[in-house]
């Protein structure tokens, strides 16, 4: 009588799969130039070419502050690295981050929105 069948319940779990179209390798990044976690790299798994996108930085409160990537087509796999800089050449502060990746098919009309939490952290 409590079930809810088909929706997610307290059993779910939030670990990336093998064929996670879109991901990134690491959620906290340190652009401190020691060579560990000093790039964001943004992994495409895609199930077919014809794909068009755009990669974008918003921050906490919503306002968008760097495109990584403003219109690009992409392969089946593909590998992007950002190295934390704004527009500017400036490398934003520590905090909280949003990735958003809005992807078009050109044959089909599908489409495919998603948003990436990522934190970055000046004093590691």
């Amino acid at each position: 009588g409590y079930g809810t069948p088909g929706l997610p319940n307290s059993s779910i779990s939030n670990v990336i799969e093998e064929n996670e179209l879109v991901f990134i390798d690491q959620d906290v990044i340190t652009p401190n130039n020691d060579g560990i976690n000093d790039f964001m790299r943004v992994n495409f798994n895609l199930n077919r070419t014809g794909w068009i996108g755009s990669i974008k930085v918003v921050n906490s409160m919503g306002i968008p502050i760097h495109t990584i990537v403003p219109h690009f087509l992409f392969g089946i796999s593909e590998r992007i690295s950002w190295n934390c800089e704004s527009s500017d050449k400036s490398l934003l502060s520590a905090g909280i981050y949003v990735l958003l990746v809005q992807l078009f098919h050109t044959d089909t009309g599908e489409k495919f929105n998603k948003k990436i939490t990522f934190y970055i952290n000046r004093s590691l």
